[in-house]
């Protein structure tokens, strides 16, 4: 039973479906498994991006909240898949209906996904659905601009509604049952008989399914 997910090593989140959706072929994802199975340390990437965005989520959250007049559970527990026990996710926000997002981009990029949601988060949102067992997600995507990445104006940030979009995005089932799910279980057999995961190996073993 996972207990703790102080560490990653075990465990697939959220933000790791792109490699559970890359082929199992490719040095990506094998320095990714290796992390995974705790034979290689997993390097932390911290950058002033980064750093802003984590500033400014719960700000942009309480903006959110206060907009629409709701209530918001901040993420601050992991949610662990009822189905599937080495998928953990983390979400920023959530209530009884939906699950929170929270993306701090370059304004462009942030005014843009408003017409189509860049494909890595639209699978990531999906994954967090999948785990929480809630079926709507709100991206909040929040756009930046030069001076947001100035530290003394992280300290008490004033959030633009008019750089704040909402992006509502459903449960994709087609999607996560035939193309995430099989990935999924293919690694959970692969943790718990030590195998090294294949691309022959994921087609076999769909077959017994």
């Amino acid at each position: 039973m996972i207990k703790s997910t102080n560490s990653r090593v075990g465990i697939i989140g959220a933000s790791d479906t792109r490699y559970v959706m890359m082929n199992f072929e490719t040095a990506t994802f094998k320095k990714w498994w290796l992390e995974k199975i705790g034979l290689a340390e997993r390097k932390d990437i911290s950058n002033i991006y980064m750093d802003t965005g984590t500033m400014l989520e719960k700000p942009v959250i309480d903006a959110y909240c206060k907009k629409k007049g709701i209530k918001l559970n901040y993420g601050d527990e992991p949610f662990i898949s009822k189905e599937y026990e080495r998928l953990v996710v983390n979400l920023d926000a959530y209530n009884e209906t939906k699950n929170v997002e929270v993306k701090c981009v370059a304004y462009n990029k942030a005014f843009n996904w408003q017409f189509k949601l860049d494909r890595n988060y639209y699978q990531q949102v999906q994954v967090q659905m999948l785990a929480s067992g809630l079926r709507k997600t709100i991206v909040l995507a929040y756009g930046l601009l030069t001076e947001d990445y100035d530290f003394s104006n992280l300290v008490n940030p004033k959030i633009d509604e008019d750089r704040l979009f909402e992006i509502e995005v459903e449960y994709d089932n087609e999607w996560l049952e035939m193309q995430y799910i099989p990935k999924l279980k293919y690694l959970i057999y692969c943790f718990e008989n030590n195998k090294i995961p294949t691309e022959i190996g994921f087609v076999r073993r769909i077959k017994c399914i």
